[in-house]
């Protein structure tokens, strides 16, 4: 939704792809992401919980439209340990509710909260039964 309003305040596109998180030799995640492009130029308008500046992102040219078309998430981990992980953060992610856009933009952390030093969890559970 950043990119949406980015893109009706300055124009540009939307560029679908993945974010990366790696863990040198234990483990790898790709995330559903979105970045804002103008002119050759990309941006992430979104910020990062742990308060990242750069990231890693691979556009999915086979996906250029639709964010929903591929798993929101993609992890492998390369030892025991970190596998079990990966299993268990996808068994995890069966039960979490996928907010709608306008129920996200109210419930999610702005900027400025976040500077201020206010957390929250980037998932929510929904009640088994």
């Amino acid at each position: 939704m950043n990119v949406q309003k980015l893109i009706e305040k300055l124009s540009g596109s939307q560029v679908i792809g993945y974010k990366i998180w790696y863990i040198k030799n234990k483990y790898i995640e790709a995330e559903r992401h979105v970045i804002h492009e103008l002119d050759g130029v990309l941006r992430d308008p979104t910020f990062n919980t742990d308060g990242e500046t750069i990231i890693l992102f691979v556009p999915d040219k086979d996906c250029a439209t639709l964010y929903d078309a591929r798993p929101m998430k993609v992890r492998e981990g390369f030892t025991q340990r970190s596998r079990l992980f990966a299993q268990a953060k996808d068994r995890e992610e069966q039960f979490a509710v996928r907010l709608t856009n306008g129920e996200s933009w109210e419930k999610m952390l702005t900027y400025e909260r976040w500077l201020a030093g206010e957390r929250m969890s980037n998932m929510w559970l929904q009640p088994i039964g």
